[in-house]
């Protein structure tokens, strides 16, 4: 494989965040599309230079606007001197689990 075709397969986080929401159809949704309590699963790769693998978890409050969405991570990630127990999503990142269990993993979905 030339070196032309290589660079032509890559994708940046950019594309597959891209893809991710236009299979899943989540463009378009606001802070009001999620309630309160409502279980969702993360559909991004990265969000705010934290990557996510498909984590799931509770919306904990809603409000209009860019990552306004606060969810309570289903299992927290331990680091050294801390804990991420909750996260702030823009509404496209995020999917009802309801409904992401019934599309499915993308099919280039490895998480």
């Amino acid at each position: 494989m030339n070196e032309c075709t290589c660079r032509k397969k890559q994708k940046s986080l950019a594309d597959v965040k891209r893809e991710a929401k236009e299979f899943y159809n989540t463009i378009g949704q606001s802070h009001a599309d999620f309630k309160k309590g409502q279980k969702v699963k993360i559909i991004v790769p990265c969000q705010d230079f934290h990557m996510w693998y498909g984590e799931t978890g509770t919306i904990i409050s809603t409000k209009p606007g860019y990552l306004k969405i606060h969810v309570r991570l289903d299992e927290p990630r331990e680091y050294e001197n801390w804990r991420l127990e909750k996260f702030y999503f823009d509404a496209e990142d995020l999917i009802d689990l309801k409904s992401y269990e019934k599309i499915g993993p993308k099919p280039d979905e490895t998480i």
